[in-house]
């Protein structure tokens, strides 16, 4: 695991928006099971995807107008202008200047201690977690600033935010300085987090331009270097860490219980995409419970207070089924320490399970996925892993085409 000491530079924020465009899919169902922990191949048919085209500024204006402040914003950088160019010819030529693997970790020692000796002049600035959504579409936005900050070697320092402040700092261990924009507004903010210094745009770039093209055209490269970045810098605190595992035991579901755990995404997602019905997922938790050695516990983690008594009726009467539901689960800010944490707990049981179960078009799916060991079997019931999920937490955008 990769360490540096984390240094502080000082604190800042403000509102604005960006935009996007986007392209295609088709689903099926896919079961990540490498045997060899150090290969990437995956189950599945070929699919063709068309090469995401975008402009984060085309001079249209979005239809949600509820999840920004303003329409409208902080211009982006020079810096992402540059940064735009650069990925624009990587994705033209096929990605040709992909780091080795083997030197990822002095790699990402670099540009973080390069970042923290100026982290106001660091060549890249991100603001991820300065996203409004959810958290781990903050993070999955955070984990692309990263992985474009690796690829073209660029120093990089993390700009403060309310999600960075509130949510990520007090429960990881984060080794990057954090820029403190003098323009940035100090009230909390949990919507578009933006200032001058500190845009999303560069996040947006990540999210719907470099990562895309990137798993299109080499899908084993693109999952290795997020998973890479998901147990090198965005690490839990040894402390919550150690709390989760507890509560996780005492709850029968330990370290070495080989258990099934199911992400089922309800809530506002119907308001993007028909939500999957309770069968669907018992169909998935049946042939996952068939598997040599799978215990027949199940792990449920869900925004819907009652899919714990829905699965049990669906599932054999033998079968443990747990869910800790909060009733703040369905939120996208984290002021509230203990729900956000009751949401770690999830997250680590659901990256700890012998099988997974989830959607890639959910942020959390794709969490989860990236974060879990390659020798783990993970199952997406709508979006192959090697695809790009046309409908998301962002959809919203996404679906601007």
């Amino acid at each position: 695991m990769f360490r540096l000491c984390l240094v502080v530079s000082a604190v800042g924020r403000a509102a604005g928006e960006a935009r996007v465009g986007v392209v295609l899919l088709q689903t099926r169902v896919e079961v990540h099971t490498p045997n060899n922990p150090n290969d990437m191949s995956v189950n599945t048919s070929s699919v063709g995807l068309a090469m995401w085209q975008w402009d984060p500024w085309q001079e249209e204006e979005l239809a949600d107008s509820e999840v920004h402040d303003k329409i409208g914003g902080p211009l982006p950088p020079d810096w992402v202008q540059e940064l735009k160019s650069q990925v624009s010819s990587e994705v033209e030529n096929g990605f040709p200047s992909k780091p080795e693997e083997n030197g990822w970790g002095i790699l990402m020692g670099d540009i973080v201690k390069r970042g923290q000796e100026n982290p106001a002049n660091a060549q890249f600035v991100a603001n991820g977690f300065g996203w409004p959504g959810g958290f781990t579409s903050r993070a999955n936005m955070f984990l692309n600033e990263l992985a474009m900050a690796m690829y073209f070697n660029r120093s990089v320092s993390i700009c403060n935010s309310t999600c960075t402040q509130e949510a990520v700092l007090p429960f990881y261990d984060l080794p990057f300085a954090i820029y403190n924009d003098p323009s940035r507004t100090f009230a909390s903010n949990w919507r578009l987090d933006e200032s001058a210094n500190c845009s999303v745009a560069a996040a947006l770039l990540g999210r719907s331009f470099f990562a895309p093209n990137l798993l299109e055209q080499d899908f084993r490269f693109s999952s290795r270097l997020k998973t890479f970045l998901h147990k090198s810098v965005l690490v839990l605190k040894p402390e919550v860490r150690a709390n989760i595992v507890r509560i996780l035991g005492q709850a029968g579901f330990g370290q070495n219980l080989k258990f099934v755990a199911v992400h089922i995404r309800h809530g506002d997602k119907g308001i993007e995409t028909a939500l999957l019905p309770f069968e669907t997922y018992a169909q998935a938790v049946m042939e996952a419970l068939d598997r040599p050695g799978v215990n027949r516990s199940v792990y449920i983690a869900s925004d819907d207070p009652g899919a714990q008594a829905a699965m049990k009726e669906l599932l054999p009467s033998d079968v443990e089924v747990l869910q800790r539901y909060d009733v703040g689960s369905g939120g996208r800010s984290y002021g509230d320490k203990d729900t956000f944490f009751n949401f770690l707990v999830d997250v680590e049981a659901m990256k700890m399970a012998e099988v997974f179960i989830g959607t890639y078009s959910s942020n959390v799916g794709a969490f989860v996925f990236h974060g879990r060991n390659y020798s783990q079997a993970s199952v997406s019931l709508d979006v192959n892993w090697t695809q790009v999920p046309r409908i998301s937490s962002d959809a919203m955008w996404l679906q601007r085409v």
